[in-house]
């Protein structure tokens, strides 16, 4: 039995500690007026896509960032149609620059936002990419993604049902309060702006 334990232990070890090096990018860009535009929701949650636009909206203003407001954005938006992140790809830079009169463009895709409890394991992911784009000349001045997560494995049984019906009550508290997975989107969020000069 200990053998096992320890087996499950080292393999959770190798598993975790795998990672992905990507080289550093120094952003230097000025910053001017931002427009953040629908973000792209490849996630199974709904209620992921305006938390985290509020969520980045709320950082970047803090940062100082001249930012026009999500509903104002929303608005224009849907004078032309648009009423979905992923729909952007039918509109020109040009023109949105146009409606918007900002000097960049915010887009965000939404790649992961699950909870995941399966009993012996609990596994929380947000990802969030986010890309800057200069209107004047059309180029990403920013790109990088966000990672938010939060793993779990309980080895004895009490415990696993214990943390079943935790993470189950605090998603349903989460739901209903609409701040699924806040933690882990402060995070991928977080790490984000962190980058952003």
């Amino acid at each position: 039995m200990r053998f096992i334990t320890g087996l499950l232990i080292f393999l959770f070890f190798v598993i975790s500690c795998h990672y992905t090096v990507k080289s550093q990018h120094l952003y230097n860009f000025p910053r001017d007026t931002i427009a953040i535009l629908l973000f792209d929701n490849i996630s199974n949650d709904i209620t992921a896509e305006s938390m985290l636009r509020d969520m980045f909206y709320k950082g970047l203003r803090a940062k100082g960032w001249n930012v026009l407001d999500n509903s104002y954005v929303d608005e224009k938006l849907r004078s032309i149609g648009i009423t979905d992140g992923g729909q952007l790809n039918s509109v020109s830079i040009k023109k949105l620059k146009e409606l918007l009169g900002v000097k960049y463009l915010c887009y965000g895709t939404i790649n992961d936002f699950k909870l995941q409890n399966i009993g012996y394991v609990i596994n929380k992911v947000v990802e969030l990419n986010i890309k800057i784009v200069d209107t004047d000349d059309e180029k990403v001045v920013f790109d990088e993604t966000g990672i938010g997560r939060d793993f779990k494995v309980f080895l004895k049984s009490d415990e696993a049902k214990k943390a079943f019906i935790e993470y189950n009550a605090l998603k349903l508290v989460e739901n209903v309060i609409k701040r699924p997975l806040y933690n882990e989107s402060k995070k991928a969020v977080d790490t984000i702006l962190f980058k952003i000069p």
